[in-house]
Formats: C-alpha cells, sequence, structure tokens
C-alpha cells in the first residue's frame, strides 16, 4: 500500500510532450518511457496527472495511454486566442483526457473581464490547490547553474549544506516540505525516466528532516520564474 503522504503527490507530463527543463539532459520521453512511468506512477500510489495544451503533443501522448488510475488536471491556452478558443480547447482537453480540472495557465490571462465569467461556466465546484514545480525544474539538485542564476549559488549551496547537516537530502527536503503542507492539495513533479519517479517514490516516504523552513525561502523574481530562465 502507498504510503498516505503520496496520495498528494502529482505527476507533470510536459517532459512527455516537450524536452522541458533546465535540469534535463535526456529530452521528450520516448511514449514507451512514458508508459513505463505511468505504471510505476500508478503501482506506487500516485493519482494525479498534470498536462496542459501547451505542452507540445502531452495530451495527445497522455490519450495514447492508460490513464485510468489516474485524475487529469490540464490548463487553458492563452486568451489571446480569444476567450471561445479558450474554452473550446477546455472542453477539447476534457474530450479527449477526461479531464476533471482545468487551471489558467497564465495568472494575467484573468485581466482579460471575459474570462472569469467563461471560467465561471465551466467550473463545477470544488477549489484544490495544486504546488508546481516543487523541485523548479531540478534547480536545488544543480552544481552547474545556467548564466542567468549564477547569482543565487551560494545561496543553493548554503540550502543544501543545511539540508545534509540535518540528515536529509536536497530531494526528500523539497518533497517533505510540499507533502506536510495542509493547503496544498496535491505536490506536482515531473521526470524523464522511471528510475527518477522510483526515486522521488522512495524520498517520499522517508520522515521529514527538521529543518528552519522559513529562512530557506527566497525572494528573487528571476529564480522563481522559469520563463525568465
Amino acid at each position: 500500500m502507498a504510503e498516505p503522504g503520496l496520495q498528494k503527490l502529482g505527476l507533470g507530463t510536459v517532459q512527455f510532450g516537450l524536452p522541458y527543463g533546465v535540469s534535463n539532459r535526456r529530452g521528450q520521453v520516448p511514449r514507451a518511457d512514458a508508459a513505463a512511468i505511468l505504471a510505476l506512477a500508478a503501482k506506487g500510489g500516485i493519482r494525479t496527472l498534470d498536462t496542459a495544451a501547451n505542452y507540445g503533443s502531452a495530451e495527445q501522448v497522455l490519450a495514447g495511454l492508460d490513464t485510468g488510475a489516474f485524475r487529469i488536471v490540464t490548463k487553458t491556452i492563452g486568451v489571446k486566442a480569444g476567450v471561445d478558443a479558450v474554452v473550446a480547447r477546455a472542453r477539447e482537453s476534457a474530450r479527449l483526457l477526461k479531464a476533471d480540472t482545468l487551471l489558467v495557465h497564465a495568472a494575467g490571462d484573468l485581466e482579460d473581464p471575459a474570462l472569469w465569467p467563461a471560467l465561471q461556466a465551466l467550473k463545477a465546484e470544488g477549489v484544490e490547490v495544486h504546488a508546481r514545480s516543487i523541485f523548479l525544474q531540478g534547480l536545488l539538485f544543480l552544481r552547474d547553474l545556467p548564466p542567468k542564476l549564477q547569482h543565487i549559488a551560494p545561496r543553493l549551496s548554503a540550502i543544501r549544506k543545511a539540508i545534509g547537516d540535518a540528515g536529509g537530502t536536497p530531494l526528500a527536503a523539497a518533497l517533505g516540505f510540499a507533502l506536510s503542507r495542509r493547503e496544498i492539495g496535491t505536490a506536482l513533479v515531473g521526470v524523464t525516466t522511471a528510475d527518477e519517479l522510483k526515486e522521488i517514490l522512495t524520498a517520499a516516504a522517508h520522515p521529514l528532516p527538521a529543518l528552519d523552513w522559513p529562512s530557506y525561502a527566497l525572494q528573487d523574481d528571476i529564480v522563481l520564474t522559469p520563463s525568465r530562465w
């Protein structure tokens, strides 16, 4: 039986449709590997898949795989395409994947006065908080940072040391913090191989390290916004 905390763990699928992520050295996940990842995720107790219309071919890949064990969360296309197009694409995602949850992909789109009423019309009932991406594309694990992030290297090094001194690992700490937060309904992670998912499932089952979480908070718009990398 899966650990209770794993029920809050969700799997991101952008890598199924795009060569996504600053730490991704493998590129887009092959279809066979995606199938293996989903099988392991289902066996490990993960019950939520996160995808989006803008994730390349991710929705189409998922539509051709066995996703029966999961609820599927998807996202809107950009409102620049028009509200009618946003609604139509959301309905297509629901048809294609039987997705039951729709997120607004870009918060700025909510400034369009016509979008909110349209979303309200689509919404059934209930609200959940999904945290993504809790690894920030694997930034905490990288030793060789991209040029735009070099300034944060000493801070990340200090955080990794503190976690190690407490007997934990960056992976277990990131997972443990997100899974322990009562306000988070689903903590989303992304992988490119089944082995990476095995490592996550193992780490998520470990006790949460005793750490001074607030002291690790980052207030850096560049670091916290991958689109600016």
